[in-house]
């Protein structure tokens, strides 16, 4: 049976206080930061408390207690940590945009044109991916205010959603992945961190996945793991026998450290987070001197996902394997394998290896 863990979130969403619940929700969402580059093991982490992050005073505070209205929602429904996070930065982004331009507003006074004037100021800020993102933010919680009989109507009925150019997708060669396998350190750091980027590889899950899987949840008969993803919605993936080979020599390793039912932890026995597998992700991939592609857990999602659609698999399967709720995504590997018969095609096209007549 899965471990249930309490969060701080769940005793922060009783508070109702909307200045009170913003700023601890804000504090326990400060994730913290590395601040070395180049151990693979756990390094010891620098707390940053970005200044986006702050709600110390309200002087909007209408406006701070329907968004904190709006958290308590969020949480009620049982949405992912890392929703929280996504939206509290946005919010905190939009409140100091408002705060810049000297504009102290209750949320009846939030305007199309104020709407349209933060998205744009973010697109040029940092980019068009960040502007999407406000977009989508500020639209929950306006749908939310219109629910809750706060205001007749949304003020965004008639902006267009964002429109961001697609980006290449980049994933890891086979050699970069064996390279990193290989600078994933020795004893327990090496044998969890190889372990951990077999699972990335073989399964393609995403860090926070990864990160809840507890003992009970892997099936060693059957070679699968039960995730729970995006929304609580579960699924099993199988993992391959070299990614089992890897995960008891983890396991083995971890005998000495900790008996806990999570699977990958660190090495004072706590569980491991999404930033502690970015961590010794990008470790890795630095001692194996990997460039021009982004080092991260969800390259390897996507490495994962080429390779299997180049491998055969289709794409309905695909879309189980990750956890889609739609074709979208798996639809975009899918192009980019068909580019890569295209290029093998020019390379060994049956009829250009004809001698000539």
């Amino acid at each position: 049976m899965r471990a249930m863990r309490n969060t701080p979130v769940q005793v922060i969403a009783q508070l109702g206080n909307g200045q009170g619940f913003m700023r601890l929700l804000g504090r326990w969402l400060t994730r913290k930061r590395s601040a070395t580059n180049n151990q693979v093991g756990d390094q010891s982490p620098a707390v940053i408390s970005p200044p986006t992050m702050q709600f110390l005073e309200s002087p909007m505070p209408a406006l701070e207690s329907a968004l904190a209205r709006f958290m308590n929602r969020c949480v009620a429904e049982n949405l992912s940590q890392n929703t929280l996070e996504f939206y509290r930065y946005r919010f905190a982004a939009f409140r100091n945009y408002l705060l810049g331009k000297g504009q102290i507003i209750t949320p009846e006074q939030i305007t199309p044109s104020l709407i349209r004037e933060f998205i744009v100021s973010e697109k040029a800020r940092v980019s068009e991916g960040t502007a999407l993102r406000s977009f989508i933010t500020i639209r929950a919680f306006l749908n939310f205010l219109v629910a809750e009989g706060v205001i007749d109507e949304s003020p965004m009925v008639n902006i267009k959603r964002p429109k961001v150019q697609k980006k290449m997708i980049k994933t890891f060669t086979p050699e970069q992945v064996t390279g990193m396998m290989k600078a994933s350190g020795n004893g327990f750091y090496g044998c969890r961190n190889r372990a951990m980027i077999y699972v990335l590889y073989d399964c393609g899950l995403r860090a926070t996945e990864l990160c809840s899987i507890c003992l009970p949840d892997v099936n060693w008969t059957m070679q699968t793991i039960n995730i729970v993803g995006k929304g609580n919605k579960e699924r099993v993936i199988r993992f391959g026998e070299k990614a089992r080979i890897a995960l008891e020599s983890y396991l083995t390793a971890r005998k000495a450290i900790t008996d806990s039912d999570v699977l990958f932890v660190s090495r004072n026995g706590g569980a491991m987070d999404r930033h502690g597998v970015i961590r010794v992700v990008k470790a890795c991939g630095r001692r194996a001197g990997i460039t021009g592609v982004r080092i991260s857990p969800h390259t390897f999602r996507h490495t994962c996902a080429l390779t299997y659609v180049r491998n055969g698999g289709d794409p309905f399967s695909l879309q189980k394997l990750l956890g889609h709720s739609g074709l979208e995504m798996t639809r975009r590997y899918t192009e980019l394998a068909q580019a890569d018969i295209i290029e093998k095609h020019r390379q060994y096209s049956p009829g250009d290896t004809l001698e000539a007549e």
